[in-house]
Parts: structure tokens; sequence; C-alpha cells
């Protein structure tokens, strides 16, 4: 009874703390987002069958991973400048610099893409050069969610991120089906629908902040100079880390066909929110780890048993929709889903850590992690995917999750902890 009697008490001052808001309307609107998501692709997975929407995932695959290299550190830069920056003024104006930054990197990105689009087909037998080099201007797309994520997440805005998530899934979702009543649902014309769809909700997210761009080349000059030292180690890390990471949407597709990418796609979107509330509390908490001491045994627990939880829902609903809903073709992604539920939990359990490794600014600490984790990532994908195909691929994802789980923890209690 004692106990009981101390959760209703506890339980009103948690829900109206900060941390508690913003983890909780993060989490839902991440859900939400996840749900459209998840709806958007067992319903393109049936209505377009298994090779259309493989060669879809195979493109998307490709300016996901170009987009790894198309940062610079930049945008680790930008989230730690606001983090650490207290003047509301200031803010805008470093939003104008970061905003100019992104639209450049963008052009840039869309160059690359277009000129790999001019000889993919020679190494490929799905053929999505002249898919690529169409959609190359709206490959930025696939920078917008880590550039957004971060400099929302150094103000402390998280409720616009949330914002910006679902307004983008929701206008991709009515233009699939607006595709789909038209009989026009293509991997051009789904190109075309989120590109607009992430269009808008960038426009309308980043113009609600009231960028700036006074002293825009004193800002600018500051802030590559402070890249130069924190998010050039991060960038290169990131590079090593995600980069090898995601070797498996290159090699998965080359090493068997477009029809195994889309099903080991679909099986990814099934597994990625086991991380969502995991997200929800890093996000929250980044810009207070920048002055904190360690992290709350609390929030330890509370994303453990928060993932534990949601492998056992993406799992059930995995089952559902992947061998009940869905032709039989697909019930293999289920048996992938199985691995990549647990890789993802681990992914996210480590969060916490890594987060706080980013906020304190241990960025050569982070630079080291990242480097390991690659050589394990490039020798795993290289050796399985040949081997095993895409469960090759989730076992590869399995043992780098679980490397950088267990390193990232040493360097938190070496850093902080000893």
């Amino acid at each position: 009874m004692r106990v009981l009697e101390r959760m209703r008490a506890r339980v009103p001052a948690i829900l109206k703390s900060r941390l508690a808001q913003q983890t909780g309307v993060y989490s839902l609107m991440q859900i939400f987002s996840l749900g459209f998501g998840f709806l958007s692709n067992v319903f393109l997975a049936k209505e377009m069958g298994a090779e259309r929407f493989g060669i879809y995932s195979f493109a998307v695959a490709v300016m996901a991973f170009v987009s790894i290299f198309f940062e610079f550190g930049l945008f680790s830069t930008a989230s730690k400048i606001l983090a650490d920056n207290l003047d509301k003024e200031k803010e805008r104006q470093w939003l104008g610099v970061f905003g100019i930054l992104f639209l450049a990197i963008s052009a840039l990105m869309s160059g690359f893409i277009f000129l790999i689009g001019l000889f993919i087909d020679d190494f490929f037998a799905d053929k999505i050069g002249g898919l690529l080099r169409i959609v190359s201007l709206l490959s930025f797309m696939y920078l917008l969610p880590n550039f957004m994520e971060l400099v929302l997440q150094g103000i402390n805005k998280i409720h616009l991120l949330s914002g910006y998530n679902v307004i983008q899934k929701t206008i991709f979702f009515v233009g699939i089906l607006c595709l789909w009543m038209w009989d026009a649902l293509s991997p051009l014309y789904l190109f075309y629908a989120l590109g607009i769809a992430s269009i808008l909700s960038f426009g309308w997210t980043y113009l609600s902040l009231h960028p700036k761009l006074d002293d825009f080349w004193k800002n600018l000059s500051h802030c590559m100079k402070y890249n130069a030292g924190y998010g050039w180690y991060i960038y290169w890390g990131r590079i090593a880390d995600t980069g090898a990471g995601n070797l498996d949407k290159i090699l998965v597709p080359y090493f068997t066909d477009a029809r195994t990418m889309g099903f080991y796609s679909l099986a990814t979107a099934f597994a990625t929110p086991v991380q969502t509330i995991a997200t929800s509390v890093r996000m929250a908490t980044f810009r207070d780890f920048a002055s904190s001491g360690k992290i709350p045994q609390k929030l330890i627990r509370l994303v453990f048993f928060a993932t534990i939880a949601s492998i056992g829902i993406v799992l059930l609903m995995g089952y559902l929709v992947l061998c009940v809903y869905l032709p039989s073709d697909y019930r293999s992604a289920f048996f992938y889903l199985g691995i990549l539920a647990i890789a993802i939990g681990l992914q996210s359990m480590y969060q916490l850590y890594n987060s706080y490794l980013a906020a304190a600014g241990y960025a050569t600490t982070m630079r080291v992690v990242a480097w390991k984790t690659a050589c394990l990532d490039v020798v795993t994908n290289s050796t399985l995917i040949p081997l095993l195909g895409a469960y090759g691929a989730c076992i590869a994802t399995f043992l780098e999750k679980g490397f950088f789980y267990f390193a990232v923890y040493r360097a938190y209690r070496k850093k902080v902890i000893c």
C-alpha cells in the first residue's frame, strides 16, 4: 500500500516535469509519424509489387547512403553551438547561418547524385540510373532529418521537431493516396510526393524560428573554426560508423536482388520504432547534458524498460502484418525483423551515453569508438552478406550495435564515472 501511495504522489510531479512533457509529446508524434511511414511501406509493398517496391527502396538506399558524406560535421557543430548559446537574438543569427549552409550542402549533394546516376547501371543489375538523375534535385530530403533533428535538439524545440515529422509524413501519405487513386504509383512519382512534403514541412518549421542573416560572415567564420575542432572529428567518426553501417544498403541488392532489398527495407522500417522513446529522451536532455555531471540512473532505467517493451510490440505487429496480412512472399521479412528488432534495441540503449559524450564535447573519443565500429562493420558486412544475403546483413547489424553499445558505455564510464 505504501508503494502505491508513493507512486500516486510522484506521478503528478513527474507528469508536470519538462522532461516528461517533451518526451511524451515527441514520443507520441514519433509514433504518429512512424505509423504513417509504416502504413506507407506496407501499402506500397502490396500495391507496387515486390519488384517496383524493390527498385524504389534501392534508390532510397543510394541517396540515404550518399547523404552520410554530405554533412561535414556542420550539423553536429550547429547543435553544439545552439545548445551552448543562451542569447535568443544570437540564436536567430545562428539559425540563419545554418540554414544557408544546409542549402549549399544540398546543392553539392544534388550534383553528386546526378553524377552517380550516370554510371551506377554499369555495376548493378537493377537499373536506377535514370531515376537518380531525374530526382537528384530532391536528394536534399535525405539530409533534412539529420539537420532538423540536430538543430532543433540544440535549441530544445522538441515540439517543433514533432510538428515537422508529422507534417512531412501526413503530406507524403496524402500524396501516396492521390497517386493510388490516379493509378500512378511509381518510384518516380513517389519521390516527387516526398520532395513536396519535405519542402513544405521544412519551410514551415524553419521559417517559424525567424532566422536572421545579421553578422553572417562573422558567424560563419566562427562556425567553421568551431567545426574544425569539434564537428570535423564527429564527422569522420560518423562517416566511419554510419557509412560502414550502411554498406548493407548497397551490398544486399548487389549480392541478391531488388526484391530481397525491398523485404529487408520493410523489416528495417518495422524495427525502427523500437528506439522511439530513447530518441525522445535523448533529444529532451541533450541541452542539459552540456552542463551535467552524469546521466541520471532513472533515465537509464526508463530507456531500458521502454526498449524491452517496444521490442515485444514491434515483433507482434510485424507478425500480424508480414505473416498474416501480406502475401506469403513477405514472410522472410519477419525473420529479418526478429534479428533487427534486437539490434535496434541495443542502439536504443546506447543513445543516452552517446548523446552525453557529444553534449560534453568528447568528440575525439566518439571518433575513436566510431572508427573501431566501422572496422567491424566492413568485415562483417563484406563477409556475411555474400554468404547469407539479407540474413547476413541482419547479423552484421546486430554485431555492430552490440559492439557500439559496449564501446560507448565503456567510454562513458571511463570519462565520467572513474
